[in-house]
């Protein structure tokens, strides 16, 4: 190599050190190089000057990557999760976190699916943009902001004289302050609301960096779960409530998997004949000492713990049996419904399995009813929601609509959905023979059923005025506890023969007198 084309020392020697980004690295590569090129390259000195060189190289690497710890998001350009906890360690080895010198805040903007919707992505995308730019002039420059999931920030607090509660609210005040002035995107002025959750070393999960970090990401979920744009500390109760989920989960996945979270049913009534018209398979969780688990309780952590289709399966299974059940005892129940989740839906073999299930236990397809509600479908022919309902109906399953007038169902998909009957929610039935405007509203959506050749059922029925007035409006069937209240599948056996012997109907069609009680949701399911 001449003269010419030969790198200069400093340049090498420099250039080197930079990119490990770690300085006690460079007296090893100096001697490595200098030992290579200072003395016209020979042989021995060189090959010295390499090993000193790459020994050097290897004894930096690992505090590389110590100091990296994550990469930066390609839209906001802020570092990542994994930066942030890399910093988070290296307090922790400080000892900033023991010594209360350190803490955590999570801060995620609100409503952002509709503000997608409105703005469109490239908008939303600037937007987020913006809101990392005015985060980073918010802190102080030796504080790390990051992004995390979505819509969401964490900022990383070092070198506090103490992190004490009221430190943090004030920060997460300012913080909530600077994001809540307008944005300009795409020629529009946009406000955002922001929640903000923080940690304190003292009431974080554990004493570690990650839990300083879940612990505000903990605390922004409540915050957001609230009422938005809420600021909210880590705390025991959160803490404990984790704990009993936790314990809950844990319980819940081995009750599906022992079959003790099983279908009761609710009959469903006609209103023209008082006869049973079908029974909907509502999933419950008795323990092994009588009582029962809350449905809203469990259905929440299996759906977190990523189970709910795990449950419907079950749910399906269970039902089809008891339906083939109540054929062999002569129980006449012409169908049963289930409840289909979304994630059911979006997936592709679903079909198949009903299918399968249906073939097991020899029922025909249009004894089975699935309920489906807050559908969020493409505008695309080949969307996998639009297919699996459309292969159903076409297997000649019913599709009923559930909770309808509060399910976040455009009117104009309901003509792109195979829906034979639609359920009247319960916000409409409550005190209808007592309102007027209750009455109004529901004569409406027979109207609109009627037009559209909709059949209809009211459910969350729990008096015996309400059953009344539905049938004189024409609302064709019922269900609630006015009725019966859900069953498991032998009680529900012994209801139905017992009721095909009674000699003199009801002076109601189809209502068991009685005082209704309110399920422990709240709702009539």
């Amino acid at each position: 190599m001449g003269d010419a084309a030969r790198p200069r020392r400093s340049d090498l020697v420099g250039g080197a050190t930079r990119a490990l980004g770690h300085p006690g690295a460079a007296p090893g590569i100096a001697l490595g190089l200098m030992a290579a090129y200072g003395l016209g390259g020979a042989p021995a000195l060189v090959a010295t000057g390499l090993a000193v060189t790459l020994a050097a190289l290897l004894l930096a690497l690992p505090r590389v990557r110590r100091r990296g710890g994550g990469r930066v998001d390609g839209e906001t350009g802020l570092p990542d999760r994994a930066s942030a906890l890399s910093r988070l360690e290296a307090l922790e080895a400080d000892g900033a976190i023991s010594g209360r010198r350190a803490a955590a805040l999570a801060i995620g903007l609100e409503r952002v699916d509709d503000l997608t919707r409105r703005l469109g992505a490239a908008a939303m995308s600037a937007l987020l943009v913006e809101a990392a730019a005015r985060l980073s002039r918010t802190v102080r420059g030796n504080d790390l902001v990051v992004r995390l999931d979505g819509a969401a920030f964490g900022v990383v607090l070092c070198q506090l004289r103490r992190a004490d509660l009221e430190m943090l609210i004030q920060i997460g005040a300012r913080v909530q302050r600077e994001l809540s002035e307008p944005f300009e995107v795409g020629g529009q002025r946009v406000y955002v609301t922001v929640s903000v959750g923080f940690c304190l070393p003292n009431r974080a999960p554990d004493r570690t960096g990650q839990g300083l970090l879940l612990g505000a990401e903990r605390a922004l979920a409540e915050a957001q779960a609230e009422t938005g744009g809420a600021i909210r500390a880590y705390s025991r109760e959160i803490k404990e409530r984790d704990r009993r989920r936790a314990d809950i989960a844990e319980a819940a996945a081995t009750a599906l998997a022992s079959g003790d979270i099983r279908p009761w049913f609710q009959p469903q009534i006609s209103t023209d004949t008082g006869a049973v018209s079908g029974a909907e398979a509502l999933a419950r969780w008795e323990l092994a000492d009588g009582t029962a688990v809350p449905p809203g309780e469990f259905l929440r952590v299996l759906e977190a713990e990523g189970l709910i289709e795990r449950l419907g399966e079950t749910v399906l299974t269970h039902t089809l049996a008891a339906l083939a059940d109540w054929d062999d005892a002569g129980a006449t129940v012409p169908g049963v419904s289930v409840n289909l989740g979304t994630s059911e839906l979006r997936n592709p073999r679903y079909v198949d399995r009903v299918r399968w299930e249906l073939d097991r236990f020899d029922i025909a397809p249009d004894r089975l009813t699935l309920e489906v509600r807050d559908i969020s479908s493409s505008e695309g022919p080949e969307d996998m929601v639009l297919r699996n309902l459309g292969q159903l109906s076409r297997l000649g399953c019913h599709i009923d609509l559930d909770n309808f007038g509060v399910a976040s169902l455009p009117l104009s998909d309901i003509r792109r959905i195979p829906i034979r009957r639609i359920k009247i929610d319960r916000s409409f039935v409550a005190r209808v023979d007592l309102d007027v405007a209750q009455q109004q509203m529901v004569t409406a959506i027979l109207q609109l059923a009627d037009q559209m050749g909709i059949d209809t059922m009211a459910e969350g029925v729990e008096t015996i005025g309400e059953h009344a007035m539905l049938a004189q409006l024409g609302c064709r069937h019922v269900q609630g506890f006015a009725l019966a209240r859900p069953m498991a599948p032998e009680g529900f056996l012994g209801w139905a023969l017992e009721r095909e012997k009674r000699p003199d109907p009801p002076a109601i069609p189809g209502v068991d007198t009685g005082p209704p009680r309110p399920a422990a949701d709240g709702k009539t399911a």
